[in-house]
């Protein structure tokens, strides 16, 4: 580890760089998914979309798909290295952005990387990015299931642990409206047959433990799944 920094080789661990900005079907198939409850709202000219910690670039690369202006946040230095190569609009900051421009933000897999005091900074600052009904996605691993703490435990720059009681409260705390928790998209169909049926085959067992888990051992949790991360929709209301 060079300089004791955490995050040095974080590219070479994640397997970043040279395939940075591809999309494959299935990962395109899952955007769609996760992004569905809102389509409505993100069609029409100049849909501005931002994202924050775009990792391997697959994101900005849909989005651009989508015919959205799309802007990357990143705090890796490489990475932006390579997305600005790549021509995409990448910075290290919020705060080089102006206030009230964006219809979407999305974080997939960032929250769990930030404390939960910096948190509420974080979150109050992405809301002052929005417009006026824009909307906020974040992905990140499920705290509230034994499933979720392999993603969880899985990567030494975690930091938090996030649940949906966790989350009802950050909504509270920065007066931001949840629209709703959910268990991450799954997808089905893929170019492997044996991952297909594999896939296909587990999602009623899945189903059946999360109710097990929240008849028995949390009858009183409103949100329970047992998915591997949790995804969480917040809306700006003035």
């Amino acid at each position: 580890m060079k300089n004791g920094n955490i995050y040095d080789g974080y590219l070479e661990w994640k397997n970043w760089g040279e395939s940075f900005g591809l999309i494959d079907d299935c990962t395109r198939r899952y955007y769609d998914l996760e992004l569905k409850k809102i389509e409505g709202n993100l069609k029409g000219q100049n849909i501005r979309v931002l994202e924050i910690g775009f990792g391997n670039g697959s994101f900005l690369t849909y989005a651009l798909e989508r015919g959205w202006s799309v802007y990357g946040i990143e705090v890796n230095d490489d990475l932006i290295t390579i997305a600005n190569k790549k021509g995409f609009q990448v910075c290290s900051t919020m705060d080089y952005l102006e206030d009230n421009v964006f219809d979407l933000i999305v974080a997939f897999d960032v929250l769990e990387h930030i404390t939960s005091n910096e948190l509420i900074e974080f979150t109050v600052k992405i809301k002052s990015k929005l417009k006026n009904g824009g909307f906020f996605v974040a992905r990140f691993p499920n705290g509230d299931s034994p499933i979720g703490m392999k993603n969880q435990n899985g990567d030494l720059t975690h930091l938090n642990c996030i649940g949906s009681n966790k989350i009802i409260q950050l909504s509270k705390y920065c007066d931001f409206k949840l629209l709703f928790i959910k268990g991450q998209s799954e997808i089905f169909i893929y170019k492997s047959i044996k991952k297909t049926f594999y896939t296909i085959a587990l999602y009623p067992i899945k189903l059946f433990i999360n109710l097990i888990m929240k008849v028995f051992f949390f009858p009183t949790t409103y949100y329970f799944f047992c998915s591997e991360n949790l995804v969480v929709f917040f809306k700006k209301e003035i």
